[in-house]
């Protein structure tokens, strides 16, 4: 299957833990150490300047990009403010950082090569998107759902992109 929007997601805890939950250093050509990438502000920083280089980046895809068109654009918020219930102790805990974000491509590609494109850790971590619209009110938690569970509502500033500033970045959603 090939389409063109993906919601992808990534996780502060997996991009600074190994699978056995030891520290690790995502990157060290741009984290001095580990502390560093814990910061939350770094990790952000970090992640935008990653995706901004991956979406210029060529995917496998089949055409030709006319000339000025952009390969892609992108949309992203990070979650620091979510919590979620231990099934343990059924208290409810802060949930890890995490940054999710809506790419739309200018051609469309297959999902898997998507998957190994985002370096995402999980399957459910790159999907399809059938509805943007949809998307962006998920990420703000304004959904009548997130509403009702009384999840922390994100302002329309804490999102991020690549376009070219915020009024047409709202337009592409609206």
């Amino acid at each position: 299957t090939k389409v063109r929007t993906f919601f992808v997601q990534w996780s502060q805890y997996y991009d600074t833990h190994d699978e056995l939950g030891n520290l690790r250093n995502p990157d060290s050509s741009y984290f001095k150490t580990i502390q560093d990438a814990l910061d939350l502000d770094n990790w952000l920083n970090w992640r935008k300047k990653w995706l901004a280089e991956k979406i210029v980046q060529t995917l496998p895809a089949k055409g030709q990009r006319k000339k000025g068109q952009r390969k892609g654009t992108y949309i992203g918020i990070c979650h620091y403010a979510d919590t979620k219930i231990n099934t343990k102790t059924k208290k409810r805990e802060h949930k890890e950082n995490h940054i999710h974000t809506c790419v739309s491509f200018a051609n469309a590609v297959e999902v898997e090569k998507a998957r190994e494109f985002f370096e995402v850790s999980r399957k459910q971590n790159c999907m399809p998107v059938k509805n943007v619209k949809n998307v962006l009110e998920y990420m703000l938690h304004i959904t009548a759902q997130a509403i009702q569970d009384h999840k922390h509502i994100y302002s329309e500033d804490e999102l991020f992109s690549n376009f070219a500033d915020q009024q047409e970045m709202l337009d592409y959603f609206h």
